[in-house]
């Protein structure tokens, strides 16, 4: 996911651990939710309704947005879109190609297809390459579904950025959260929960307005906590433990949501109480009300999370693919327990496979970008 680094070029002041331990914790429990596919019909998994964890990560993008806006306001060239938007491609893209590239392979490995077949397939796939998954042109094939959250994420960046940018203050204010608001309302009139993505409306993807409805939803946060911190609210010893008991309430719920509410056949606008929990969660994280950051001795340990998440996030859904192809024709079914071994294995080897593969490309292309460097001054000196 692109906000999943955002944190790790932080200045060490501003640094935040326990958002990167968050991060990684619901990108464990989106790993969680895709491993329903392996339930058989008497089986029940973890994280069911797991799929609400992507609104956390659209909250935290829309939250370093206005931050971004904030601190660039005076830096014109600093503060454009495009400058922004390449910044975040610039953070995940070579994992985000990687993972695309294993994913294909296994795909073209799978259907046996010939080099002809590969070579066409691959091209039919520059909207995934492309970052475009998300933006209507249904002409291509996809291979890596996962990846529709970072599609859907950047053309909601591309149209909330402008927009707080020019009005600054009625955005950050009030426009963010009547977006947000318009928007999950809007997606509620055509599903009763929010687990919803590549849903073609005629001219726009459900998922593309669940993002832009959660990108300013955390724009709106950012403005929160911003007021808290001109209102220079200090909170005790007592104020940091009521609001850590107050952040356990909110998780200890959310998970609830996450796991019981399918189980227990609760009516699926759940979803929608879970967002607001997701709000006040995020504002008393990114606040520092509970004073938790304060306290880690060495807080540094926590930014390898963001690149775990975000491997852990673009590498798991081709498992599962995977593990539901060879058992198609078995004739005994796995266990749940069998298939989660597997999945799990699976996944740390696609992860190590990914990241190994990004060292490479990158290690080709500092030398081969080095040669030409150095032959192009060698060619400046001769003139």
């Amino acid at each position: 996911m692109n906000d999943l680094l955002e944190n790790y070029a932080m200045p060490k002041s501003k640094y935040n651990p326990e958002i990167d331990f968050w991060k990684l914790v619901f990108a464990v429990a989106i790993f969680l939710f895709h491993s329903s596919k392996f339930i058989t019909s008497s089986g029940w998994s973890l994280f069911n309704r797991g799929y609400l964890a992507v609104e956390f990560f659209f909250i935290v993008s829309g939250y370093f947005l206005a931050m971004t806006i904030r601190e660039k306001e005076d830096d014109a060239a600093q503060n454009s879109c495009w400058v922004y938007l390449l910044h975040k491609i610039k953070a995940f893209y070579l994992y985000y190609f990687c993972a695309f590239i294993i994913s294909f392979t296994v795909r073209q490995w799978i259907l046996s297809a010939d080099v002809i077949t590969v070579i066409k397939n691959f091209l039919l796939s520059w909207n995934e390459i492309f970052l475009l998954k998300m933006g209507g042109i249904t002409s291509g094939r996809y291979y890596n579904g996962p990846t529709w959250y970072i599609s859907a994420m950047l053309i909601a960046m591309a149209v909330l950025y402008p927009l707080a940018k020019k009005w600054k203050t009625y955005f950050l204010n009030i426009g963010a959260l009547l977006i947000s608001i318009c928007g999950y309302a809007l997606i509620s009139q055509y599903s009763n929960s929010l687990n919803v993505a590549e849903e073609w409306q005629g001219i726009i993807y459900l998922g593309v307005i669940r993002a832009v409805a959660g990108v300013s939803l955390g724009i709106f946060c950012n403005e929160c906590c911003e007021q808290i911190k001109r209102k220079g609210l200090r909170t005790t010893a007592l104020g940091k433990s009521i609001f850590l008991v107050l952040e356990i309430v909110l998780i200890i719920s959310l998970f609830g949501i996450m796991n019981f509410t399918e189980y227990l056949n609760l009516n699926r606008y759940f979803d929608y109480v879970s967002l607001f929990l997701f709000f006040i969660f995020t504002v008393i994280l990114f606040s520092g009300l509970t004073g938790i950051k304060e306290k880690l001795k060495k807080p540094g340990i926590f930014k390898m999370f963001s690149r775990f998440s975000l491997l852990l996030y673009l590498n798991h859904r081709i498992v599962v693919y995977y593990l539901n192809y060879i058992t198609t024709d078995m004739e005994a079914e796995w266990s749940y327990r069998h298939y989660m071994f597997y999945y799990v294995i699976g996944t740390l080897l696609m992860i190590f496979c990914c990241w190994g593969l990004s060292r490479i490309v990158r290690f080709v292309g500092v030398k081969f970008g080095s040669k030409i460097k150095s032959k192009m001054f060698k060619e400046s000196l001769r003139n």
